[in-house]
């Protein structure tokens, strides 16, 4: 049977001139990829298929939403990049509560913050849907108990 791990315990984080944990970020999607194809078939393809060569991938888009907490650092960072007219290509990472002993599994990316979107609703806390689009390449590295 596989292995199966709680996201309670992950971590998101941000470069503020040091990778700096976010706190409070109560959802969150990782990077993905959509692989771009483009379509080859020939005059002269055979069995009457389209014939197709992948061509590029293409990083998905961050999301998440965490409660608002305009006294922590790392938010306001966040709120300031967001309002930056210069959109900041920011470095950011992931980390996995994957129980290794030593280090988490991960990934870290660059990308630039693409949504700032505050939300308020009755007696609830207020809350931040939040996006990053990813500017390139991420990179996976897996956890160690050594």
């Amino acid at each position: 049977m596989a292995n199966k791990f709680s996201s309670l315990g992950s971590y998101f984080q941000v470069n503020t001139g040091s990778l700096v944990n976010i706190p409070s970020v109560t959802s969150l999607t990782a990077p993905g990829v959509n692989r771009q194809y483009e379509d080859v078939t020939a005059l002269d393809s055979t069995g009457s298929f389209a014939e197709y060569r992948a061509v590029v991938n293409e990083p998905t888009e961050v999301s998440g939403q965490l409660i608002w907490d305009p006294e922590e650092a790392s938010h306001a960072f966040l709120i300031a990049s967001a309002a930056n007219a210069t959109m900041p290509d920011e470095e950011w990472a992931i980390f996995f509560n994957d129980n290794f002993s030593v280090t988490n599994s991960g990934i870290t990316f660059n990308g630039s913050l693409s949504r700032w979107e505050p939300r308020m609703q009755g007696r609830e806390t207020i809350k931040v849907d939040f996006a990053i689009r990813v500017t390139g390449a991420w990179t996976y590295t897996i956890g160690s108990n050594t």
